[in-house]
This record gives structure tokens, sequence and C-alpha cells, in this order.
């Protein structure tokens, strides 16, 4: 079975910005930009060299649209394929104990074992309602003026 790619494979004519309603991972796969070509083919690079088995969970979280199950996978593409650059051999969510951190890197006949993770103000406005907002947002910036 051939591993599935990050982003979906088809012409893609839309170069419109960002939209508030839109999530990082579905404007990144939308959008058609030559910029956004070169980011969306660098990111698959770094995915082909990262042992991702079937059902492929961090291809499954890139592709979330929670952002923080987004940048979380993003996150641990990046830094996989950053320790590779340095010359680590990078095992992924090694059996150690009674856990499996992300990683563990080998060089030189000394490991490092890494548990990556992202972090956000935790700042929650229990008033706000953030889909009507982006909502309305979008809507505003739809007016010719």
């Amino acid at each position: 079975m051939t591993k599935p790619t990050l982003f979906d494979q088809f012409e893609r004519t839309d170069g419109a910005p960002c939209r508030h309603q839109e999530d990082s991972f579905a404007f990144r796969n939308r959008v058609d930009q030559p910029y956004w070509d070169r980011v969306r083919a660098e990111l698959e690079k770094w995915y082909a060299a990262y042992p991702d088995e079937p059902p492929y969970p961090l291809r499954t979280r890139f592709r979330k649209r929670k952002e923080a199950q987004h940048f979380g996978a993003w996150w641990e593409l990046y830094l996989h394929h950053l320790f590779e650059c340095l010359g680590f051999e990078v095992e992924v969510e090694p059996e150690v104990g009674t856990g499996k951190p992300d990683f563990r890197m080998i060089r030189d006949s000394k490991s490092i074992l890494l548990e990556a993770t992202t972090s956000s103000s935790g700042i929650v406005d229990e008033d706000r309602r953030p889909e009507q907002e982006a909502a309305i947002l979008d809507a505003i910036n739809k007016v010719r003026n």
C-alpha cells in the first residue's frame, strides 16, 4: 500500500487569502499561489521521510480542523526533519518503560528522548462565539467598497 500524501492532489485554482472561517490545513490545501506550492512540496518531502504507518496518525492529526492538532503534528514533522538534518538517527514513538515519547534521537552512541508539544495562551473568553465572529468577518471582507 502506498503511503498517502499530506495534501490532496488536485489542480488548485483558488488564490484567495485565508478566510476567517478556514482552518490552517484547509487553506494550505486549497490555495493556488507559487509560495504555497513550495511550502506544500517541502512538507511533502519531510513527510515522505517520516515513518508514519497505517492508520497514519501524524497525517490524520496534520489534516485536522482543530488547530492544536494540526500545529502539534506540524511541530513533530518539523522536529523529525530538523534532527535528521542534524545527523541524528530518529526513532518515532519508541517504547520506553511504560510510555512512548515522541522521539528518541541517537548519535555517537548517545540518545535523547523528546516529547514534542506546542502551547497556546489558553485564554478563553466565555462570551466569545468565534464561529459567528469568523462568519461576520468573512462577510465584511466580501463587501465591495
